[in-house]
């Protein structure tokens, strides 16, 4: 499981006390829960960036030139001149206009980047459907984008600026399920040391993702639709219940209304959280958005990495282009990732890719090049391992029990090596 605060992380950058403390004022008129560190000269605030995660920056562009600001986090610039964009804010400071410029620079933090014309369809309708408080289900093979997606509609909404709170339904344990949800009084049962707050009400207001949705058991199941249907929660060992408003986005990779029939999922739960139901295509229907992701893949870590020269031969990059991707957008990420990483040339070749996913007449199951300095064994049998779990998973339409079949293993094993390779 993974929360999402609702703090913001904020650097100022200026020398004037007197600016510092207007802004201290100017955050307690704002609903999110911000906290703020003091810099006074360039260097110093270089030197928290390194070494600190901040979601913005406010800086007065007389200590902070433009031209020497080498970061691409969200910058709102301070200054005397006449500019009325909205990621500029005039000085002497109006608290009203800093406090609406800074609550719009809050709103579009973390901005979601999701690459490709092929979908711009599908965003403009989670964009429509953001301003509704509506449950959302999203389908889509293992690594289609799910969590971003949900994001996007997430940050497109009111709820921006309180908790995304992200559950991994097939990542807690049974016996821990309903604590986890719905939270508990201290006393209520043995290691309860403590008064602890549930999902829904660290999401209150905010946007609560249950990701791997078909994983819930049946018993926690009833129990989400009461909550889904009264909008109130009661905590292990409470006597209140507690109202709590919180929108619901879903995801699995599942085939609920299968599931439904075999009486693993409640059908009347399915009906309340799939009032709005998108269904992500995978990467290989939209083989056009492939050299774009390419290419913010490849620009996103050679940031990462300090390694601005590193470029794919064009034997590599059509190679990329050609893949079939049984992983999806993970995968594609992942593989681009590793291969400037271990770049030691200017020059990413085929070769350093590792693998390609290849049928041949002798039945071999993959064939890739076998590099003239030797290779990694154990690294390459764990990709290739990996590999096939992705095919088999795709090629079940993600029926983990058919998946299985597929592969000669117990479902068990099958799920073991799910969140070994974290494919779910």
């Amino acid at each position: 499981m993974k929360n999402s605060s609702a703090k913001k992380f904020v650097l100022v950058v200026d020398s004037d006390s007197h600016i510092h403390s207007l802004f201290k004022v100017l955050c307690q008129q704002i609903p999110a829960s911000i906290e703020l560190v003091f810099s006074d000269h360039l260097n110093q605030a270089k030197d928290l960036l390194n070494n600190r995660d901040f979601h913005a920056v406010i800086a007065d562009e007389t200590v902070v030139s433009r031209d020497q600001w080498d970061f691409s986090i969200p910058v709102l610039w301070m200054g005397d001149r006449y500019d009325e964009s909205a990621d500029y804010i005039q000085k002497p400071l109006s608290i009203k206009d800093a406090k609406s410029k800074l609550e719009r620079l809050l709103y579009h933090f973390g901005n979601i980047e999701i690459i490709g014309t092929s979908i711009q369809e599908l965003l403009d309708q989670m964009e429509k459907i953001s301003v509704y408080n509506t449950p959302v289900l999203l389908t889509g093979e293992s690594g289609t984008g799910k969590e971003l997606f949900a994001r996007f509609i997430h940050q497109k909404s009111s709820r921006s600026l309180h908790n995304f709170t992200t559950v991994h339904c097939g990542a807690i344990s049974e016996n821990l399920m309903e604590s986890e949800f719905f939270g508990h009084k201290k006393g209520s049962f043995t290691g309860a040391v403590a008064d602890k707050k549930g999902f829904f009400e660290v999401s209150h207001q905010g946007t609560l993702f249950l990701d791997e949705l078909g994983d819930l058991p049946l018993n926690l199941q009833a129990k989400l639709l009461r909550v889904v249907q009264d909008k109130k929660v009661r905590p292990i060992g409470s006597l209140e219940e507690y109202e709590v408003d919180v929108r619901i986005i879903s995801a699995t990779n599942q085939n609920l209304e299968q599931m439904i029939q075999k009486q693993m999922f409640r059908e009347d739960l399915f009906h309340r959280l799939a009032i709005i139901h998108l269904d992500l295509p995978p990467l290989r229907e939209r083989r056009e958005d492939i050299p774009f992701l390419i290419q913010y893949f490849l620009k996103k870590n050679q940031e990462k990495y300090s390694k601005s020269h590193v470029k794919f031969s064009e034997e590599a990059f059509k190679y990329l282009q050609e893949y079939t991707y049984p992983g999806n957008i993970r995968e594609l990420a992942n593989m681009i990732e590793k291969a400037v990483l271990f770049s030691t040339g200017d020059v990413i070749e085929t070769r350093d890719l590792q693998l390609k996913e290849h049928k041949t007449e002798d039945n071999n199951i993959l064939h890739f090049e076998f590099p003239s300095e030797g290779m990694d064994l154990t690294h390459v049998m764990r990709q290739a391992e990996k590999q096939i779990l992705s095919e088999a998973i795709h090629r079940s339409k993600g029926n983990r029990e058919k998946a299985a079949q597929l592969l000669k293993i117990t479902p068990r094993s099958l799920k073991h090596r799910i969140h070994k390779y974290k494919l779910a």
